[in-house]
């Protein structure tokens, strides 16, 4: 290979050759022609973030609209209750929404995410105790914890080890924002991407912001499993 800048583009394709998906294209990166050099992975398929959850908190009794602006061709796939233009719900100071729902419900599609080196590695065996402990960390409360860990480890577990690495509040927004009002004074959101490896690996740990509950308060909770 000589020296120059380079891209990758691939397309992934059906048994016809129709395209399946989309076509994707690396950054340019530069390849001296002698060293190992390439972009980060190319994803052509899309990856669907899974459940996230939204808990609302208010200090009295009223009617919150809620709603997500999606960008980069982030699709919903699901939402309940119906979403329509937008959630409009009422909502109890215990969180019961409607007085039918724990939270509202939605799964997006996303045509890709960003490497993520920040993160732990955490063994199958031990993926319950841990989950527990960073989701404590984050200030999720025992309820949110439990069906976190209801809908979760039903998914993980096929694989030795796990990384999990966390997004947290506005690194969400270039897929998915969040909008709320009345706004509240207190917002947490937080998806983990996981991802099975082999053995286990060490992983620089992000900084973890214990979440403060004030007044009204959101809470958002989602994940994706990567291939």
């Amino acid at each position: 290979v000589r020296t120059g800048n380079f891209c990758v583009s691939a397309t992934l394709s059906t048994e016809g050759g129709s395209p399946a998906f989309v076509s994707a294209e690396s950054d340019i990166f530069f390849c001296d022609g002698l060293s190992a050099a390439g972009p980060d992975t190319l994803w052509l398929r899309d990856i669907n973030v899974d459940k996230p959850a939204i808990y609302i908190y208010p200090e009295t009794a009223g009617r919150f609209q809620v709603s997500l602006s999606l960008h980069q061709g982030t699709r919903l796939t699901k939402r309940i209750p119906d979403y329509g233009q937008g959630w409009s719900v009422q909502v109890e100071p215990t969180g019961r929404i409607e007085d039918r729902y724990d939270y509202l419900f939605y799964e997006a599609s996303v045509s890709h995410l960003p490497v993520l080196s920040q993160g732990w590695c955490l063994a199958a065996a031990d993926l319950e105790g841990g989950l527990e402990a960073l989701l404590t960390r984050y200030g999720l409360t025992a309820a949110e914890r439990r069906d976190f860990l209801a809908y979760w480890l039903e998914r993980l577990g096929g694989r030795p080890f796990y990384r999990v690495h966390p997004l947290v509040g506005a690194d969400l927004d270039p897929w998915v924002e969040l909008a709320i009002a009345p706004a509240p004074a207190s917002l947490l959101r937080l998806w983990f991407v996981f991802q099975g490896c082999d053995a286990f690996e060490t992983l620089p740990e992000p900084p973890v912001s214990p979440f403060v509950r004030n007044g009204t308060t959101v809470v958002e909770w989602g994940g994706t499993l990567l291939p």
